[in-house]
């Protein structure tokens, strides 16, 4: 067994803060071509389990294997795995991921939710920001609030980064308890970035 194959295997078993990581890519990477069959038999496997780490990881096969095995998964996927999947699918596809991900912003975990909004800052459309939009004026965790505006921003590109505060004091209202705070800020987030994009 290769030293690479024996890290990701490591990464691939753990239950620490390693597993909220992820797979070790690194190691991913540097496995043998005679251990590939092998490892990719055990994403696979993973990912039918509904692993959302070996969405990611498979992405590193583009195999036949493996794209059939995320074309699978996708239908009967939700959450953060549905997030994984189609970007995973987006990304050794070109398939457009944003109808997938956006219908995981009306999921009951907050944490799915923030994946969601995380992920579609790479699927810049009208249909995106609309969904965005919506989701920073009116889902009730204001986590995902200011995540959804921060990657409509992000996406619009009035926010050059995710570390720009430029538009701090918009973010802070829509992260507010009194919902008439809230929704006035979305109406000018709504402004920004219509006359962003005009």
């Amino acid at each position: 067994m290769s030293k690479a194959l024996d890290r990701f295997l490591v990464s691939f078993s753990s239950r620490d803060q390693a597993w909220f990581d992820g797979y070790d890519l690194d190691a991913l990477a540097a496995i043998d071509v005679a251990e590939r069959a092998q490892v990719e038999h055990l994403l696979v496997a993973r990912l039918a389990e509904r692993d959302a780490r070996a969405a990611r990881a498979l992405v590193a096969f583009g195999s036949p294997a493996a794209l059939d095995a995320l074309r699978r998964s996708l239908p009967g996927s939700g959450g953060e795995l549905r997030v994984e999947v189609a970007t995973a699918l987006a990304t050794l596809t070109g398939f457009d991921a944003s109808h997938a991900i956006i219908e995981v912003l009306a999921d009951r975990e907050p944490f799915h939710r923030i994946a969601a909004a995380l992920a579609l800052r790479a699927c810049p459309s009208s249909k995106t920001f609309a969904a965005l939009l919506q989701t920073a004026a009116h889902d009730p965790h204001r986590d995902v609030r200011t995540m959804a505006a921060t990657s409509l921003l992000l996406a619009a590109g009035v926010l050059e980064s995710p570390l720009d505060i430029s538009q701090r004091e918009l973010m802070m209202r829509l992260d507010a308890d009194d919902p008439a705070v809230v929704s006035a800020a979305a109406v000018e987030l709504a402004a920004l970035v219509k006359s962003r994009l005009s």
